[in-house]
This record gives structure tokens, C-alpha cells and sequence, in this order.
């Protein structure tokens, strides 16, 4: 009985130290916040008969560095490449995203996120960074 008494206030110390200071988001007052681009989305598949899965998402920040946290999978399925807004990071973990309404522009085209036509992949800019295509301002109808 101590046995699993003792296994039991392991666990409970084990948890609150892993999430020490932390609520849902929103109501943290430590957590960082800036603007940013998903520029990824990924899952790390493992296991055999007990097959896991890890979702992870990565983020450009204003300042063109990157962050790749893992995210729980609703929030993986919320978020798609090119979403515009505000990341909310806490300790290090991914604590929330505001996406913003207009996903595709901005005031200053050289910091407007785009999908390229040539792969399809978001890009901020005017240029793809993976392809080298150019963006073009779409005719007006």
C-alpha cells in the first residue's frame, strides 16, 4: 500500500513540476506573444502495435527566425500553412494562436505572406523561397 502511495505523490510532484506556472492559454500572465507565419506542419509517427503520434508545427517569426514547437493534435488540425497571427508562447511550450482575419495581405507587399503558384508553399515576401518564383499582384477583375 506505501508502494503505491508513493508511486502515486511521484506522479502528482512529476506533473505540477512539468506545468509549474502554467494555465490555459490566455490566462498566463508570463507568456510571450508575437506576430508570426506557419510556415510547417509535421507528425513524428513511432512505434509498432502501439503506434504514437507527435504533431509539431513551425513558426517565422517578424525577425525571419524560425520556432518549431509540438502542438496537440486539434490545434494541428486548426492551424494550415500560410495562417497569419499572433503566437502565444510560455516556458517554451506552445501556449495558443490568434490567427488573424485576412490570411494573404498586409499594407507592405514585402511583408505580405502568399502562396506561390509554382509549389504551393507559403512564403512572406516576394519572392519563394523554396522555388525562386516571383510573386505577382493578382489582376483585378
Amino acid at each position: 500500500m506505501i508502494f503505491f502511495i508513493a508511486i502515486l505523490i511521484f506522479v502528482i510532484c512529476k506533473a505540477v513540476i512539468k506545468y509549474s506556472g502554467e494555465a490555459a492559454p490566455g490566462a498566463r500572465s508570463g507568456a510571450n506573444e508575437a506576430n508570426a507565419v506557419v510556415c510547417a506542419k509535421r507528425m513524428d509517427i513511432s512505434g509498432g502495435e502501439r503506434t504514437s503520434v507527435h504533431y509539431y508545427v513551425t513558426f517565422e517569426m517578424e525577425d525571419a527566425s524560425r520556432l518549431e514547437l509540438p502542438v496537440k493534435g486539434f490545434e494541428y488540425g486548426r492551424l494550415a500553412e500560410g495562417d497569419r497571427g499572433v503566437l502565444r508562447v510560455a516556458g517554451g511550450r506552445f501556449a495558443g494562436f490568434v490567427r488573424n482575419e485576412s490570411r494573404f495581405s498586409a499594407a507592405d507587399p514585402d511583408k505580405a505572406a502568399h502562396r506561390c503558384p509554382a509549389c504551393g508553399a507559403p512564403f512572406v515576401g516576394r519572392v519563394c523561397e523554396y522555388c525562386d518564383t516571383p510573386w505577382a499582384e493578382p489582376a483585378a477583375k
